[in-house]
Order: structure tokens, then C-alpha cells, then sequence
């Protein structure tokens, strides 16, 4: 497995070339609505045989660094990528406050979050929105 880094400006076509099927195909437009690219966006992709197993995203904005969807193929790539996420933010950006959500039905995604630092600050039908606190470096390990 290996994880690649896009930065802004990257190469669309090989960026495209593994997540195509997340942002076209009906079963992943129904699991990740929400999902879209920007050109500020940074994405981390897991590749494993040359096939995107996991994902990530995360925007650096005004208010802080927001946490895109994660993808993992299981539980464990979902947890490797998250971590490895958060572990890339730590040394590459210096905006503090970290914002995020996920679907409530995942509970090991929003537990993972609260595990590393994050607070739920609000809560809908379907999702759970969470922010993390002055000691989520600290918990990266």
C-alpha cells in the first residue's frame, strides 16, 4: 500500500485516473453525496495494485481546516488514512482549529474523532459535526 499526497496545482489526469469511480459511479454517489473536488482541495489517496482503497481530503479556509470525507475499503485502511491525515496536517499546516463530520451510522469514524481530541459540537438526523480541542496533537500517536 502506499499513500500518495495532491497538492494543489497536481496532475488532474493521475489524481482522476484512481478517483473517477468515487465521483462518477452511482454506488459511491449515494455513500459520499457530498463529495467534490476544488482546486484549493488536498487529498490523500491510498493505492494498493494500482486501485484506490482509501481517501481523504481536507481544505485549508479562513476559519480553520476542514476534514473531507474519508474513505477506507475496511475499517482499518479507514483508521490508517484518518490517522495518517491528521498526522500530514500536523506537520505541513499551521491552521489549528479542525472541523469535521460524519454520517451517525459510523460510529467507529466519530469515535476514532473523539479518541484523537475532537468534541461533537452538533448533531443532525444523519451526521455528527465535530471540532477538535487544544490537545488533539497530542493524541496523533
Amino acid at each position: 500500500m502506499k499513500l500518495t499526497w495532491y497538492f494543489p496545482p497536481y496532475h488532474k489526469q493521475s489524481f482522476y485516473n484512481l478517483m473517477a469511480p468515487f465521483f462518477a459511479e452511482k454506488i459511491w454517489r449515494h455513500r459520499f453525496p457530498y463529495l467534490i473536488n476544488t482546486p484549493e482541495k488536498i487529498w490523500g489517496v491510498l493505492k494498493e495494485n494500482d486501485k484506490a482503497i482509501g481517501f481523504s481530503s481536507y481544505t485549508v479556509a479562513k476559519k480553520g481546516i476542514e476534514l473531507g470525507e474519508i474513505y477506507g475499503l475496511t475499517e482499518e485502511i479507514w483508521v490508517q488514512i484518518a490517522l495518517n491525515t491528521l498526522k500530514k496536517i500536523d506537520k505541513e499546516e499551521s491552521a489549528f482549529y479542525l472541523y469535521t463530520d460524519v454520517k451517525k451510522e459510523n460510529k467507529y469514524e466519530w469515535q476514532f474523532f473523539q479518541h484523537k481530541g475532537f468534541e461533537i459540537y452538533r448533531e443532525t438526523t444523519h451526521y455528527i459535526f465535530l471540532k477538535r480541542n487544544d490537545e488533539w496533537k497530542k493524541k496523533l500517536v
